[in-house]
């Protein structure tokens, strides 16, 4: 991709909170479709936001979408294994990812690895 091309992708943070911004019910959450793609290092998108600049909802949902981005084929490739996935998002803790959002989703997905819902003991 050229670097025009990507500055055209990078639009699609604040395009889609642009056309969400009508539709009330989602009001509150049009900061976080358009800070998703902020980094914890600055380097991130739209505003270049750092570390406790970046809400906690933003740190989450930039790791849900990396790893369904990563986990989900593509037309240009297969989608990666999920523990291919959660390693990447690993590598990345500190400068791209919050630590603490990254292993909450390897939590969450090793135990869902284990116990299938509806598989669990209600105990």
């Amino acid at each position: 991709m050229t670097e025009a091309e990507f500055e055209l992708v990078k639009q699609h943070t604040t395009i889609g909170a642009r056309i969400m911004g009508p539709v009330r019910m989602l009001r509150a959450e049009l900061p976080i479709l358009s800070g998703h793609q902020e980094r914890l290092d600055g380097s991130g998108y739209p505003e270049g936001l750092k570390d406790g600049q970046i809400s906690l909802a933003n740190r989450i949902v930039a790791v849900a979408d990396v790893f369904d981005a990563l986990t989900s084929d593509r037309p240009y490739r297969k989608a990666s294994p999920a523990q291919e996935a959660l390693d990447y998002l690993l590598s990345r803790v500190g400068a791209q990812f919050d630590r603490l959002c990254v292993e909450a989703l390897a939590r969450a997905y090793q135990r869902h690895a284990i116990h299938p819902p509806g598989t669990q003991n209600k105990a």
